[in-house]
């Protein structure tokens, strides 16, 4: 089930990127995508001929065993009814295959010949694979009709309630694989006082309530900036301009915002973060600890060699917290990609200085 569920996030996980849409959309998601096929149970299976290919079971019981070589009947389980033809002029024409329009036509008639044949050899495979999947015992039943004409499967096993061979008693295979067994560790409490902290202001953002703001309105910006090598810096400004005027409509003049994130752009020590000459941009890329929390880079670059942390900061931090975060997403990072060097950038927007933490 676990593998399924991984199996489930690789297959989506380039539309529904965020944890939150992703759950969003699993909560949606039809009941048949979730369905676990667990294969090695004591159960019925219920199989198609073609996706039983290469298998085998112990006994196989085949409900419609039907051999139906008709070509043009025009019914609803008719072969090729049509054949594309080229004319003495070189155009193509449609040529309809029926048998009745044989008798007029050598020409036609081989080409019914030729079709026919190919339809009874895909229907011989077909029968090929059916009766070649059991190991002990297998049960057919044959229908007289297939399709509009008789079921010349028949022909093949021409006695009526025919049995071959005599029952056999067999043990099936338990299948039973040795699981290592691992010890968990106790449940502890987790002190929820301290991640309460995280979703309400310190005593600092208070007081710098207006500087705090001004980050917020830039980190918003800056968010919307690409890579400037394959994109338009205009038309990431015009983003950011829309973007932060959502966000924040009681703000009513962006012109001094979109002017300062203009200048960090054309800043020549923040060039690496925006100009990027090969590698993976990702802006507030979300990754989850080991503890279960959710941590947003404000903007990581995987390069071949490297992978580079950018955190947009309003204005320094004595207290030593900015580095601390920074390290614990080097970490975050360097256990995904262990193969990179992994670097981590501090950008403080109130004086465009420029950190490396280390």
């Amino acid at each position: 089930f676990f593998m399924k569920l991984l199996e489930f996030i690789k297959e989506n996980e380039e539309n529904y990127s965020g944890i939150s849409s992703f759950l969003e959309f699993i909560e949606d998601a039809e009941e048949k995508k979730l369905y676990v096929n667990v294969t090695r149970t004591g159960s019925v299976k219920i199989s198609t001929i073609h996706d039983a290919k290469g298998l085998e079971f112990p006994v196989v019981i085949i409900p419609f065993l039907e051999m139906d070589v008709t070509v043009g009947s025009g019914t609803a389980g008719s072969k090729k009814s049509y054949v594309v033809k080229q004319c003495n002029d070189g155009s193509l024409n449609l040529v309809r295959l029926r048998k009745e329009y044989c008798a007029y036509s050598e020409k036609l008639a081989g080409e019914y010949r030729s079709e026919y044949v190919k339809s009874l050899v895909d229907e011989l495979d077909i029968l090929y694979v059916a009766m070649t999947r059991a190991i002990y015992e297998m049960y057919l039943f044959i229908p007289e009709k297939a399709g509009s004409g008789k079921n010349i499967a028949a022909v093949l096993t021409p006695f009526e309630n025919h049995e071959c061979g005599s029952r056999k008693k067999y043990e099936v295979k338990k299948y039973e694989e040795a699981v290592p067994v691992k010890e968990l560790p106790v449940s502890h409490y987790t002190d929820w006082i301290e991640i309460l902290k995280d979703e309400f202001m310190d005593l600092s953002q208070l007081i710098n309530r207006d500087k705090v703001l001004k980050g917020d309105i830039l980190h918003c910006m800056l968010s919307c900036v690409g890579n400037l090598r394959t994109g338009s810096a205009e038309s990431y400004l015009d983003a950011a301009y829309r973007k932060a005027g959502m966000l924040f409509p009681y703000v009513k003049d962006m012109d001094e915002y979109i002017s300062t994130v203009r200048r960090m752009l054309e800043d020549e020590k923040f060039r690496q973060f925006f100009y990027i000459k090969e590698g993976n941009l990702y802006q507030e890329k979300e990754i989850v600890d080991h503890s279960g929390n959710v941590k947003r880079i404000d903007r990581l670059i995987i390069t071949p060699g490297e992978a580079l942390i950018v955190d947009y900061k309003s204005s320094k931090d004595e207290s030593g917290a900015h580095k601390e975060q920074a390290l614990e997403y080097m970490n975050l990072v360097r256990a995904i990609y262990p193969e990179l060097a992994v670097r981590a950038f501090l950008i403080y927007m109130d004086t465009f200085a420029l950190e490396e933490v280390r």
